[in-house]
């Protein structure tokens, strides 16, 4: 008898290739019946790593979608609860797990979520010692778009280098105004170059012709790191390019 995909990918005994085929067949054709054997491997520790990171993958790929299902609680009226709430509130309780394999998978499939909810999560993996971690953060951010920029700021002003760094690069590649006077702060105020650097590449892209933001970049083409001067002339001749 031919097994279904739900009993292949809850048997331990079954190969990896075969339940990590099932995973990617449920991913596009999921059935919200999968949900219960999905969260049963990720609560069970015993279950191979590999597993249970491919099944938080698996559901970040679901949460995309929008698939409103009735969730029924005792002595309650049923209440609408999207399939994207139910992913969520699963993963985010897994932010804090011991296990790095998994805790990369979980702030990815968060980012693919694109929610100004999972933005709290993500930028509190950017203090996440493990560079891989720290780097799917720092990808994830920048799928949230406009809501992030706030959060983002905050890590400008407030936060360790690294994740200023991170805070800066993203800022530049959503290219909102919003960013302008935080990113003219740094450059004036901040004395890690690499941070300063990425606040110069930043207002470049961003290409606000102000004339704080020429005065500033000018000043910063003066710097005595070549990193930060460079950076200031090329931002200096793209935004002239924007305006011309």
């Amino acid at each position: 008898m031919k097994k279904s995909i739900i009993d292949i990918l809850k048997e331990k005994q079954q190969p990896l290739d075969q339940r990590f085929n099932a995973l990617l067949i449920i991913a596009n054709r999921f059935d919200i019946s999968y949900l219960p054997v999905m969260e049963a491997i990720l609560v069970d520790e015993s279950e191979h790593p590999d597993i249970r990171s491919a099944v938080a993958l698996t559901l970040g790929k679901v949460a995309e979608q929008e698939m409103p299902i009735l969730v029924f609680q005792e002595s309650a009226e049923p209440e609408e609860e999207s399939l994207r709430d139910i992913i969520f509130n699963l993963l985010s309780g897994y932010t804090d797990t011991e296990d790095v394999t998994l805790k990369n998978y979980v702030i990815q499939a968060l980012g693919m979520m694109g929610s100004e909810r999972v933005a709290p999560y993500l930028i509190d993996a950017l203090k996440d010692e493990n560079n891989v971690v720290f780097a799917s953060a720092a990808e994830s951010l920048g799928f949230i778009g406009r809501p992030v920029v706030p959060y983002l700021i905050e890590v400008l002003d407030e936060g360790a280098d690294d994740a200023r760094c991170v805070a800066a690069w993203q800022l530049g590649k959503l290219g909102y105004t919003d960013a302008i006077e935080p990113l003219l702060r740094t450059i004036r105020q901040v004395d890690n170059p690499e941070v300063v650097a990425l606040s110069v590449w930043a207002l470049g892209e961003i290409g606000y012709d102000g004339a704080e933001v020429l005065e500033t970049l000018k000043w910063a083409k003066a710097h005595q790191e070549e990193d930060v001067s460079t950076r200031a002339d090329r931002a200096i001749k793209k935004i002239a390019r924007h305006i011309n």
